[in-house]
């Protein structure tokens, strides 16, 4: 709102001098070349955000499978990552703003008992999540393909030490095929990894299907 705000004040700075003099509109970009030289930012500095581990981990897998994070209804911040892995996300910007949400994305999210299991643990409660073979199928042909534990989304929330969602989610997704202190990555499949595969901080295995089987591993 800052960044809106600072836009129509310019706007309105620049109105207002030409209404006074056409030439006077020049003073304004020149005063802010001269303050920005005044403070010693010539050349202006450049910054460049700091990526958590989970999500550069993400980027590195395979496909363009969409992100269902948590939690639910409070992750929107994830989408300052999205640029790194390209992936969809199920939310978004203003997924923390329930007016905004179409009813076609309510009734999909309500009518999906595994969504549903993801926001009661979001809103504080601890529940069972389920995914049946046939939801899981559903979800798939729907484009989703991985679920992400955000920890500092869930920090924000308010909810750590008050719902852990890792032991529920590992019951249908088994271990997450990455985990770092950011954040845990699980492929949106029943069981998660194959037995006998440990959990691969990189992503560098993924699963990948061949006919009716989601157990056969390939190393990149």
């Amino acid at each position: 709102w800052m960044l809106i705000g600072g836009l129509f004040i310019a706007i309105l700075a620049v109105g207002g001098a030409a209404a006074i003099h056409r030439r006077l509109v020049w003073l304004i970009p020149l005063g802010v070349v001269v303050q920005l030289g005044l403070r010693n930012r010539i050349p202006l500095e450049s910054w460049r955000p700091a990526v958590p581990d989970h999500w550069a981990a993400l980027a590195e897998a395979e496909g363009s499978e969409a992100v269902i994070v948590l939690p639910l209804h409070a992750a929107q911040l994830a989408g300052q990552y999205q640029w790194i892995h390209g992936r969809p996300l199920w939310g978004g910007m203003v997924e923390d703003q329930p007016w905004t949400h179409p009813k076609a994305w309510t009734a999909y999210e309500r009518s999906s008992p595994f969504l549903s299991g993801l926001r009661a643990l979001s809103y504080g409660r601890q529940t069972a999540v389920k995914l049946s073979d046939s939801e899981q199928a559903s979800l798939a042909a729907d484009g989703f393909g991985w679920v992400v534990l955000d920890e500092a989304a869930w920090t924000a929330r308010g909810l750590r030490g008050k719902v852990d969602p890792v032991p529920a989610l590992k019951s249908v997704l088994g271990e997450p095929v990455h985990t770092s202190s950011g954040g845990k990555v699980w492929r949106l499949r029943r069981g998660g990894l194959a037995p006998g595969k440990a959990p691969n901080s990189s992503l560098g295995e993924q699963p990948r299907t061949s006919g009716d089987s989601m157990t056969e591993w390939r190393s990149r």
